[in-house]
């Protein structure tokens, strides 16, 4: 007959920030610098020498291609010597990096494009710079995608209705690159 209400439920996060304190020049110039972040892969969640994973350099990629030896011994990151000899199976935590990194930083661009409609304290010229910054990131991402993986999922800076599953279903039987204009 008696029991607690469900308002303990309704906590907003202590850690995150809200969208209105980063409607500003500093809070979307912030959210840039988490996209650039993201280059040189050190910002992913995938553990230990996650930069070989999804950095820009590729490092790991040029195994396969005997552009690049991994060298030492077979017990040091045994993964790059399965890439190395064309052995890896999908599970590879390689793989995995390389795509959750990059979208990751898809993700961070299009956060900026979201919310930099609501920032007022920039100018044009200032608005117009990042839009292109975002953008081109955004397009550095998908360009190693479909170098990795040719076709993908194409997410863009839209907001989807998480009420209605169909439209957060994203093929990846479909060609990016006339999509490259919208980048």
């Amino acid at each position: 007959m008696s029991s607690c209400s469900d308002s303990f439920l309704e906590v907003a996060p202590k850690a995150a920030l809200s969208n209105a304190s980063l409607q500003n020049s500093k809070g979307v110039n912030s959210l840039l610098t988490g996209a650039y972040s993201l280059l040189d892969g050190w910002a992913t969640a995938e553990g230990a020498y996650r930069s070989y994973q999804s950095s820009a350099d590729n490092w790991v990629w040029s195994v396969a291609s005997d552009d690049a030896y991994k060298g030492t011994i077979a017990g040091d990151q045994p993964p790059i010597s399965l890439i190395e000899q064309g052995a890896s199976t999908s599970d590879n935590v390689y793989f995995r990096g390389k795509w959750r990194g990059m979208y990751d930083g898809i993700a961070r661009c299009n956060d900026v494009l979201q919310i930099l409609p609501k920032v007022t304290d920039i100018t044009d010229a200032e608005r117009l710079q990042i839009i292109a910054e975002a953008r081109f990131l955004r397009g550095h991402f998908y360009f190693e995608l479909k170098k990795m993986y040719n076709n993908v999922p194409y997410i863009d800076d839209v907001i989807y209705n998480p009420n209605d599953l169909e439209s957060t279903k994203i093929p990846n039987n479909v060609d990016i690159w006339p999509k490259s204009k919208q980048i």
